[in-house]
């Protein structure tokens, strides 16, 4: 009997022993690529929201774990849930629209993605857009063709003022016409 209740002690030690030591894995840090992370918006209406459309690709060979996603201020709202985890290789797309009812004039915005990345701990996407008052007397062109559409087809396929897409800045082998015109679509 005491042989039996030895070698049970012994076998509940090393049962013990495995199931403390067996579930810790610490997640290394790794590389995130965050597409176009400096982004210039078309103009947009005071009051117009505007949509930005953010993939995330992890580059590194370990998982990539999202802590949090701090926007630079109230304005801009996550739309999509964000991603835990991103394993190695793979891309995931997150959505954020800007309210642009509190800004007028140009504005410049951050969105900072923490978790295990290389080599601060945080990765950034910075855009930024011109935030015009709507006109009180006269509308301009713009305006009319906005207010005067036939049906939904149009603003499906011509989209709205805050989904006309963005440009970034180009590498120095780019013209200056290429540069100022590379347009980049979010649909």
């Amino acid at each position: 009997m005491k042989r039996f209740f030895c070698i049970l002690s012994l076998v509940g030690f090393i049962f013990a022993a495995m199931m403390t030591a067996s579930c810790e894995k610490q997640l290394q840090p790794t590389t995130l690529l965050v597409k176009d992370s400096v982004r210039h918006y078309y103009p947009i209406v005071m009051g117009d929201e505007l949509a930005i459309r953010c993939e995330l690709t992890n580059d590194g060979l370990e998982p990539l774990a999202i802590t949090d996603i701090q926007p630079s201020n109230f304005s801009i709202t996550l739309e999509s849930p964000a991603p835990d985890l991103i394993p190695p290789g793979k891309t995931e797309t997150i959505f954020f629209t800007f309210h642009s009812d509190k800004n007028v004039g140009f504005t410049e915005h951050e969105i900072r993605f923490f978790g295990n990345i290389k080599p601060e701990g945080y990765a950034t996407l910075t855009f930024d857009t011109h935030i015009v008052r709507p006109t009180l007397e006269r509308s301009d062109y713009e305006e009319q063709y906005f207010d005067n559409k036939q049906n939904a087809l149009e603003e499906t396929v011509d989209g709205t003022r805050g989904q006309k897409g963005y440009w970034i800045d180009g590498s120095d082998e780019d013209s200056i016409y290429q540069r100022s015109y590379k347009k980049y679509l979010i649909n």
